[in-house]
């Protein structure tokens, strides 16, 4: 599992320091930074905590428009989490 923090001290290293640290991280972790960062690049997003929460959000966007990812209804979540709590 992607860790945040751990992606966040990813995406301020500079390239060298994530060559160096590569060796000891999972290399899809070092993959989605290196697609993070190129995006932050792209968009010009300089805090990694807005990066990533944009990274994410284009990414899910992306999905649902591609099928992958099916649109909820809005306040769904809730109505789930109410009528499981009721059955309880």
């Amino acid at each position: 599992m992607i860790t945040h923090e751990l992606m966040r001290e990813l995406l301020s290293d500079n390239i060298q320091d994530i060559q160096e640290i590569a060796e000891f991280v999972p290399n899809e972790i070092v993959y989605k930074a290196l697609i993070i960062r190129e995006f932050m690049k792209e968009r010009g997003i300089e805090d990694p905590r807005q990066g990533i929460r944009e990274f994410y959000a284009f990414e899910r966007e992306r999905l649902r428009k591609l099928g992958f990812v099916a649109t909820q209804e809005p306040g769904s979540k809730q109505k789930q989490k109410a009528s499981s709590q009721a059955t309880s």
